[in-house]
């Protein structure tokens, strides 16, 4: 079996990769897209998803996924050059805190509320995404022209 992979390490090493995806880490996702054109599941027509921003600067856990995914590196050196720079995902507690103290109080009882009864930490990610949504002064990244994926995948 030429394709079989030792499994030991390699989940602990993508683990991380959840995290990131609760965060609004796209590039998880463009990863999976990148497999699914590599194989050919998609049509040459098809247009690949916006790219997201930072492809050229993976996570550990990325690079680890798509080590294990197989994807091809060349493949994914042409998907850099259409990714805008990753800015900082670092959050300002204060900035935070502003936002949250102009959020509903019964709305803010009930998220929660939610979090302690019923253990939703899918609350958080929804949160920060609307958070990052509202953020003031920060400007969504400039989206470059979507390619095909014959284009993407040309060589």
């Amino acid at each position: 079996m030429e394709d079989w992979v030792e499994g030991a390490g390699f989940l602990a090493s993508i683990i991380s990769v959840r995290a990131e995806l609760l965060r609004g880490d796209l590039r998880p996702l463009y990863l999976g897209w990148l497999l699914a054109a590599q194989a050919g599941e998609l049509a040459d027509e098809n247009l690949e998803p916006p790219v997201p921003p930072g492809l050229d600067e993976l996570s550990a856990a990325q690079e680890s996924m798509a080590e294990f995914l197989y994807i091809d590196d060349d493949l994914l050196t042409v998907a850099t050059l259409a990714s805008p720079p990753l800015e900082s995902t670092a959050l300002d507690r204060n900035e935070v805190h502003a936002w949250m103290t102009r959020l509903p109080a019964n709305e803010k009882d009930e998220v929660l509320t939610r979090l302690v009864v019923d253990g939703e930490q899918v609350l958080v990610s929804e949160l920060l995404q609307r958070f990052l949504k509202d953020r003031p002064g920060v400007t969504p990244a400039v989206v470059s022209p979507r390619r095909t994926v014959g284009e993407s995948t040309a060589r």
